[in-house]
């Protein structure tokens, strides 16, 4: 298995909306050996055909951000920095306007990237037009230049907005 995260075995939930962990659940339910080899800097990279998911809020961006770029460590430097500052961005939007919660999932096929994240916002993402001196508003203007394509769909209580990138 790749050092990226647990693998699904169970249904695709990308159309359903994640509930807030429980207050005794392990918001890291890898196994331990699975951490230690992560923090090491784990094995070798990953392999297609594999999906990772994470749940997280405002504290968990910096682990979606770095669970993509393993996910696609083994891509040209170009390639690994878009996947990752894609997926910073629209975990980050998900953080700032969709309550605060996210579910990331990462599908990686033979040549293709598609990651998905889950709020609870029932708004569509809109690219906004941005004053050159604006702090903010870019994010999908950032996902619109760099994604092969992306997109947002609604599901119950909130939306899937989802991007795939071609991989080399």
């Amino acid at each position: 298995m790749p050092p990226c995260a647990s693998r699904s075995s169970g249904p695709d939930r990308s159309a359903q909306r994640p509930g807030p962990p429980a207050a005794s659940e392990n918001p890291d339910s890898r196994s331990e050996e699975t951490q230690a080899r992560d923090r090491r800097g784990g094995a070798a990279g990953p392999s297609p055909g594999t999906t990772w998911r994470i749940n997280g809020g405002i504290r968990d961006v910096r682990r979606a951000r770095q669970l993509a770029g393993r996910c696609v460590g083994d891509q040209p430097e170009a390639i690994h920095d878009a996947a990752v500052l894609l997926v910073d961005e629209c975990v980050a939007n998900a953080v700032r306007y969709g309550g605060g919660r996210f579910e990331l999932t990462i599908h990686r096929r033979a040549g293709w990237l598609r990651v998905e994240v889950v709020d609870h916002s029932a708004i569509a993402p809109a690219l906004l037009a941005t004053a050159p001196e604006s702090a903010s508003g870019r994010g999908l203007a950032i996902i619109e230049m760099l994604a092969s394509q992306w997109g947002s769909d609604p599901i119950e209580d909130g939306k899937v907005v989802w991007f795939e990138l071609a991989l080399a």
